[in-house]
């Protein structure tokens, strides 16, 4: 997750600074998220079958998000960080995780 945030934030200060050579950008912001339940990162879900097993399994559960996030200024300078949230998930009826499921 750290590792994707900066190799983002990279490919962006890259292509800015082609794009714009005798300006590069003041800030480019990388990020990469990922929960985490019970010891184990889920990954994005493959199909809405998939989805609706992630949804039912968080549902009036806690689980945590953890962001890493890479800022690059305009002097080439590169901070890296990690940022955790706990999140306690309200307990999701059926018919929700469908509905939220059909909005794509």
């Amino acid at each position: 997750m750290v590792e994707n945030a900066k190799q983002k934030a990279l490919e962006v200060f890259g292509s800015e600074c082609k794009q714009n050579a005798d300006r590069p950008p003041d800030l480019v912001i990388g990020a990469d998220t990922v929960v985490v339940f019970k010891g184990h990162i889920l990954e994005k879900p493959k199909d809405p079958e998939h989805a609706k097993k992630i949804l039912s399994e968080l549902s009036g559960n806690t689980h945590t998000v953890a962001s890493g996030v890479t800022l690059i200024d305009r002097a080439k300078n590169i901070h890296t960080f990690v940022q955790t949230t706990k999140v306690e998930m309200a307990p999701i009826s059926p018919s929700m995780i469908d509905a939220y499921i059909e909005t794509k």
